[in-house]
This record gives structure tokens, C-alpha cells and sequence, in this order.
């Protein structure tokens, strides 16, 4: 049993072609379903404000996208879990 609690397989993502392509099809999910412009432009001072976060590879540190930052590759990037997806680059960084 290892650190995680859990007896689980070391698993990549970068091993496993299928993660791959599960990425594009999240990508592709959410580019066709969810108006994400609309959804920036409907956050005002009276609703809640929508919110996505994500971890800087490079430094470890928590990021949070906030409205008008949030795009797809914001949302992959809060998916990028290390045993499911790949990390996802934008804005400069490694999520």
C-alpha cells in the first residue's frame, strides 16, 4: 500500500493513448455544449461570479480563472488530474 492509502497502479497518462484522446473529446464536449462566452458575459454584480482552478506544475501553486479568464483550456486544465489526463499548457504555464 503506497502513500495514497490505496494498493492503485502507477499509471501515466502520457503512457496511455486513450488519455489522449479523452482529453480531446472533454475538449470538444465543452467547446460544442457549453457557451462559455455567454457565460462570461451573464457574470454581473448580482450573480455569482464563476470560478475554476487549477495547479501550476512548474511551482506547485493553486490557481484560480475567474470569469472572462475562463476558457477550455482553463476547465481541462482543472481536469488534469496526473493519473487521468495530461497537463495542459496556456497562458505561458503548465497546468
Amino acid at each position: 500500500m503506497g502513500a495514497r492509502g490505496a494498493p492503485l497502479p502507477d499509471i501515466s497518462p502520457y503512457d496511455v493513448p486513450a488519455a489522449l484522446w479523452a482529453q480531446r473529446r472533454l475538449r470538444e464536449l465543452i467547446e460544442t455544449q457549453i457557451d462559455l462566452r455567454l457565460c462570461r458575459q451573464e457574470m454581473t454584480a448580482e450573480r455569482p461570479r464563476l470560478v475554476v482552478g487549477a495547479v501550476n506544475v512548474t511551482d506547485g501553486e493553486f490557481e484560480t480563472f475567474v470569469n472572462e479568464e475562463i476558457t477550455a483550456d482553463a476547465v481541462l486544465a482543472s481536469a488534469a488530474v496526473p493519473t487521468l489526463f495530461p497537463a495542459v499548457k496556456f497562458v505561458g504555464n503548465i497546468y
